[in-house]
């Protein structure tokens, strides 16, 4: 469980906030910067690594010392060794994301706005006057980490900014990590990350760790992918995203009844209730499999978001909500693709046919004609719209005679990109 407003520290505080800024001013050891050549910026623009004082920049333009980028400012010129002259800028979020290497395919920034724009994340800076409930949202599958690190920037107005000595504690873990024999799950001695930094130094992070107000559990189960992402996060503004996430590699149902057996020995919280999260987001193959355990774990009005490459898997996912009574209620089903700004919104739901409706029996034809709400209202539906009904999934034991409509609510499908199930999780 997360702890609430622990010695709150304004000086300290704003302190903080005075070096997160001054970082920004100019560019610092430990940044990565963006160069476009000054004469012709529309060209593929490189990434650097981090700077640091003995190293430099090898790139098709020629080379240049790291040194004569640190303490510049953005929009300065560098020269290269080969004489062209290259431009530099403090990388957005959505250049990062897309120039750094990958292992698996990241979800790309337009995708990863929506999501987080669906997840509709209120926070508030901490304050002593005030108080907050804790925001813990689970991202299982935590893959490239691209989405980590925009959700991350979501919460991160609820927390306080972590001490000098904290941020270099959690850049220490990542080394540590890094250096690791790396191996699949079942060689990890823990199913989680356990890292041993210095006494002091780990003494400082817990203590700030207990005032965070909103956290980001990201779960993994391949160790490769995990360390990467968190290497990723902490290469973006000198890691000042790093502190609201926890990277675990475990399976994430392990992980879940780990979290739910805590809280069912804290002694401030209902027995019985065994509730925890804000929000969840799964992107991992048969995460209709899980079902089940993360409603449990969803607090009321929780947020459930499955991202899946195929509509079917959504289909899958509302058969076991409805087969298994599972209080989650479908707000929508949005397609995404580099075509689709903001998503294509589909209408997937369980129906009967209208023969059924009408005879009280389940009349199983293959033209079988599919009822819907618009229809039973007298309203029409488009040609359009029709011809992309796709019947099927039937249903069994006492609800069966159920259908899956799916189908595009407006226009024709765009081919390509993935789809994202959003449900709530209803008062039981």
């Amino acid at each position: 469980m997360l702890k609430r407003n622990l010695k709150f520290n304004y000086k300290s505080y704003i302190r903080n906030c005075r070096n997160y800024l001054s970082t920004f001013d100019r560019f610092s050891e430990g940044d990565r910067v963006i160069l476009y050549p000054k004469e012709d910026p529309s060209k593929t623009p490189h990434l650097t690594k981090a700077l640091h004082p003995d190293r430099k920049v090898t790139s098709r333009y020629g080379d240049v010392p790291h040194a004569d980028l640190i303490g510049k400012r953005s929009r300065d010129t560098v020269i290269t060794s080969a004489g062209r002259e290259l431009r530099a800028y403090m990388p957005t979020l959505e250049q990062y994301t897309k120039l750094t290497p990958r292992m698996v395919t990241p979800i790309y920034p337009a995708d990863a706005n929506l999501i987080v724009s669906l997840l509709d994340i209120h926070v508030s800076p901490p304050s002593p006057q005030k108080q907050q409930s804790s925001l813990r949202i689970l991202e299982a599958g935590t893959g490239h980490g691209a989405l980590t690190l925009y959700l991350s920037r979501a919460i991160h107005a609820a927390n306080p900014p972590p001490s000098v000595q904290v941020s270099e504690e959690l850049k220490i873990d990542i080394k540590v990590m890094a250096s690791d024999a790396r191996g699949p799950l079942e060689t990890v001695p823990s199913p989680e990350i356990s890292i041993k930094p210095d006494e002091s130094h780990q003494t400082a992070s817990i203590d700030w760790k207990a005032t965070r107000q909103a956290v980001i559990h990201t779960v993994d189960v391949h160790r490769d992918y995990s360390i990467r992402a968190r290497q990723l996060v902490a290469g973006f503004r000198n890691g000042m995203y790093l502190g609201n996430i926890d990277f675990q590699i475990s399976q994430v149902d392990d992980w879940i009844r780990r979290q739910m057996e805590t809280k069912s020995h804290d002694s401030t919280t209902d027995a019985d209730d065994r509730s925890f999260l804000s929000h969840a987001l799964f992107d991992f193959p048969g995460s209709h499999e899980s079902l089940a355990l993360v409603s449990e774990a969803l607090e009321t009005n929780g947020t459930l978001v499955l991202f899946c490459p195929s509509i079917s898997q959504i289909m899958k996912a509302i058969e076991i909500i409805k087969e298994y009574k599972l209080p989650l209620v479908m707000e929508s089903v949005i397609e995404t693709g580099l075509s689709l700004t903001g998503g294509k919104e589909w209408d997937v739901r369980a129906v009967k046919p209208r023969a059924l409706l009408k005879k009280g029996k389940v009349v199983q034809t293959e033209g079988a004609k599919i009822e819907t709400a618009e229809e039973s209202e007298g309203q029409d539906i488009s040609p359009v719209v029709r011809e992309n009904v796709v019947e099927g999934a039937k249903f069994s034991g006492d609800d069966a005679g159920w259908e899956m409509i799916c189908r595009p609510k407006v226009g024709e499908r765009v081919i390509g990109g993935g789809f994202l199930g959003v449900w709530k999780k209803m008062k039981m």
